[in-house]
C-alpha cells in the first residue's frame, strides 16, 4: 500500500474536517499545506472558501482569492471569487476595473458555461454595479444568458424578472418570478 505525502494527508484532513463542519480546523490543515506547498491553487481557494463563507473571515479571504487568480488566470472559480470579493467587500474603481476584466475573461473561456460560473459572471456583468455604463439591452442580454446557462437558479430568474419589472413588462416579469418559484426549495406551486 502506497503512502500518501504530507500534503495529500493534510488535503485529506482539512477535507473530512470540513465535511464534519469542523470549519476552524480545516483551516488550519489548509493553511499548513499552504506552507508546504503555497502555490497550491485549490487549497488556495478552500481556504478563501471557509474564511469567507464558513468563518466569516471575508478581509482575509480576499488575498487568498487573489493569489489563486494570479497563480491561475484561467480558473473561472478562482476569477470569480476574486471579481466578486473585491467588489462586494471592497468596492475600489480599480478594482472595479479589474472585477469586470475577470468575468468578461470567465465569458470568454467557458461561454457554455460548463464550470457554472459563467452564469454568475455574466448575471454579475449585467448589474449596476459591474457595469454602469451598459446599455439597457445589453444588460437585458447578459441577464437572458444568465438564465439560459443556468436556469435552475433562481436568483438568475429574480433578476431578469426585475429587469422586466422596471421596464413595464410585468407578464414577463411574472413568469420569470413563476420559474424562480419553481426553482425554490422546496417547491412551491406557481
Amino acid at each position: 500500500m502506497t503512502r500518501m505525502s504530507s500534503v495529500e494527508e493534510l488535503r485529506a484532513g482539512a477535507t473530512e474536517a470540513a465535511c464534519q463542519h469542523h470549519y476552524k480546523q480545516a483551516a488550519r490543515l489548509y493553511a499548513q499545506l499552504l506552507r508546504e506547498r503555497p502555490d497550491d491553487v485549490p487549497a488556495l481557494l478552500a481556504l478563501a472558501y471557509l474564511y469567507f463563507g464558513a468563518l466569516r473571515r471575508e478581509w482575509d479571504a480576499e488575498p487568498l482569492y487573489e493569489r489563486a487568480a494570479t497563480l491561475a488566470p484561467t480558473d473561472c472559480e478562482a476569477l470569480f471569487w476574486s471579481a466578486w470579493n473585491k467588489i462586494i467587500f471592497y468596492g475600489l474603481a480599480d478594482d472595479l476595473v479589474l472585477a469586470r476584466n475577470r468575468l468578461e475573461r470567465i465569458l470568454s473561456i467557458d461561454p457554455d458555461n460548463g464550470n457554472g460560473y459563467t452564469s454568475h459572471a455574466s448575471r454579475l456583468l449585467a448589474s449596476e454595479t459591474f457595469s454602469p455604463e451598459l446599455a439597457s439591452e445589453q444588460r437585458l442580454e447578459l441577464l437572458r444568458r444568465a438564465v439560459e446557462l443556468a436556469p435552475d437558479l433562481p436568483h438568475h430568474h429574480e433578476d431578469l424578472a426585475s429587469w422586466y419589472e422596471e421596464h413595464g413588462r410585468l407578464e414577463e416579469a411574472l413568469s420569470e418570478l413563476r420559474l424562480a418559484l419553481r426553482h425554490t426549495t422546496p417547491y412551491i406551486e406557481a
